[in-house]
């Protein structure tokens, strides 16, 4: 089965991600910061990591460049407005 950590300090979208990506197969596993899902990723092999940008502790930027090395997928979410 497909291993996806989701990495969201919103409560709300972080069940909501992992309660749809489950309904479709996958076995989710939960972070609420950077940091946590370090602690994860060092105990589990996941697939992909789905991420919040804007964290306390850690953000999503950071995470990123920390877990390069590590055979995963990212993928980054946030909800700061761009003007173009």
């Amino acid at each position: 089965m497909v291993k996806i950590l989701v990495v969201e300090d919103d409560l709300v979208l972080k069940r909501l991600f992992c309660t749809v990506l489950t309904k479709h197969g996958f076995h989710t596993l939960e972070a609420e910061n950077g940091e946590e899902a370090l602690d994860i990723l060092d105990k589990e092999t996941v697939s992909l990591v789905v991420t919040d940008v804007m964290m306390p502790k850690m953000n999503g930027y950071e995470l990123s460049e920390l877990i390069r090395s590590y055979d995963v997928k990212i993928i980054s979410l946030t909800s700061i407005g761009f003007t173009i």
